[in-house]
């Protein structure tokens, strides 16, 4: 009977204990959760703090007014030292955040001796007083005797400050109010991608991205409510701009010429499967040119198809590494492009119709004519210039040549119908010129009889 109690009173002893260790457990869980709530109170207020400086420091370029208004927005807190908010203030331009953050190896502007003229810019800035009165500092009265005028200057003059970098890349990009007026603009750290922009009073702003030109970013544009409280900027939140792609640039050009035409198809595919669907397609505009973007680093095949007009050029490998790549001059090239016709004897299509080309007088030489007859024509006969091919018609009197190079050419008609009929064809020939598109003889051929042998 005594040791069942013996064991009762243990078992209650270790029920004691083990409720006395969950609550020293959870006392400890609640004070370890106030003062982590306490720390990040002190942390939201650190970084409120840490805020207004660098705000008040971009705003009034014065560590000294700084101090002053931090006085008196945080009555209650000690006024950190000039010395602090310069050090703050470089921590933040050099790393993009107030905590001690390893500082990021940045890009430099001259490599290996080599200037980059992307990350070099040119910068100035100037302060413009709106008193109207003559900056002393650009501009001296002189005088043979002493005016004794009194210049009056207000000591804190109300001014503008206007800043601006320019670079091979591009500008500083702007934030603009709703109605369309500049506000304010930065330039985006190039180690990090971060920006600081202060903002002091409250309204409707439009906040926008100018990257160079082809680099892509979603969204291009914010707009922004600041009303103080429930909007982004006033809860601290961070805008960002996410980097999409770069560009792919190139132009399809017609043989023996720096231009080219309008629509062609120009494929982006991966260079490890080249025979997968491609990522983009896009027609080529006005001269032959195209763009392909965003589009990530890598290593990619550029391929252009037309279904009628030949290519003698029609892919070419790119890598894209850490900028725009523009496709290499004469890498897509179109060999050349249809010349059509039509050739009739009364009303009626005739085939087995000669025409012969042969390139027109004082242009520049034309190279090799191909998909077209270049062995001798029977029974045609003419002094001079070499032909370059012919083609025949077929049952609807139609003629072809499936692929000439940009140029003026010249084209004669020989025919010589069964039983040595011969015909005379009209006109005897027809001068014309290949641009960069399909070209229809608007002249129609016509056959006549003329005599039997």
């Amino acid at each position: 009977m005594r040791g069942e109690e013996r064991r009762g009173e243990e078992r209650r002893g270790e029920e004691r204990r083990g409720e006395e260790r969950r609550g020293e457990e959870r006392r400890g869980e609640e004070r370890r959760g106030e003062e982590r709530r306490g720390e990040e109170r002190r942390g939201e207020k650190w970084k409120e703090q840490c805020t207004f400086l660098e705000d008040a420091y971009v705003k009034y370029s014065s560590a000294r007014r700084c101090r002053r208004e931090f006085e008196h927005r945080f009555a209650d807190v000690r006024i950190p030292s000039r010395s602090t908010i310069h050090n703050l203030v470089n921590k933040v331009r050099r790393t993009g955040s107030f905590l001690n953050k390893k500082r990021v190896q940045q890009r430099h502007s001259i490599h290996n001796g080599d200037v980059d003229p992307l990350l070099t810019f040119f910068i100035d800035e100037a302060w413009i007083h709106v008193h109207g009165h003559v900056s002393t500092q650009n501009n001296r009265y002189q005088a043979t005797e002493n005016p004794h005028i009194i210049h009056e200057v207000s000591h804190h003059a109300a001014k503008v400050g206007i800043r601006c970098a320019v670079s091979a890349s591009r500008i500083i990009g702007p934030m603009y109010t709703k109605q369309g007026s500049l506000k304010d603009h930065t330039d985006c750290a190039p180690n990090n991608g971060y920006y600081f922009l202060p903002l002091y009073d409250k309204g409707e702003y439009i906040l926008k991205i100018e990257p160079p030109a082809g680099w892509s970013f979603e969204p291009k544009e914010v707009i922004l409510n600041v009303d103080g409280t429930t909007d982004q900027c006033s809860q601290g939140k961070d805008i960002n701009f996410i980097f999409k792609g770069f560009a792919i640039t190139g132009k399809v050009v017609s043989s023996g010429t720096n231009v080219g035409p309008k629509g062609i198809k120009v494929s982006l595919h991966p260079d490890s499967d080249r025979g997968s669907l491609p990522f983009q397609e896009v027609p080529t505009s006005e001269n032959g040119d195209f763009q392909f973007t965003p589009v990530l680093p890598g290593k990619y095949l550029v391929k252009a198809s037309h279904p009628r007009w030949k290519l003698s050029k029609n892919s070419v490998t790119i890598h894209l590494v850490k900028e725009n790549v523009k496709i290499p001059p004469n890498s897509l090239v179109v060999r050349g492009y249809d010349v059509s016709g039509l050739v009739t004897s009364d009303n009626e299509p005739i085939k087995g119709v000669s025409f012969v080309l042969f390139q027109a007088e004082g242009v520049h030489p034309v190279g090799d004519i191909q998909d077209c007859d270049k062995s001798p024509l029977k029974g045609f006969k003419m002094s001079g210039v070499s032909p370059l091919c012919h083609v025949n018609s077929d049952e609807r009197g139609q003629f072809v040549f499936p692929s000439l190079p940009p140029n003026t050419y010249k084209v004669v008609p020989h025919y010589e119908g069964p039983h040595s009929i011969k015909f005379d064809v009209r006109p005897v020939e027809v001068v014309f010129t290949v641009g960069h598109e399909s070209l229809k003889i608007d002249t129609e051929f016509k056959a006549f009889d003329n005599k039997v042998i």
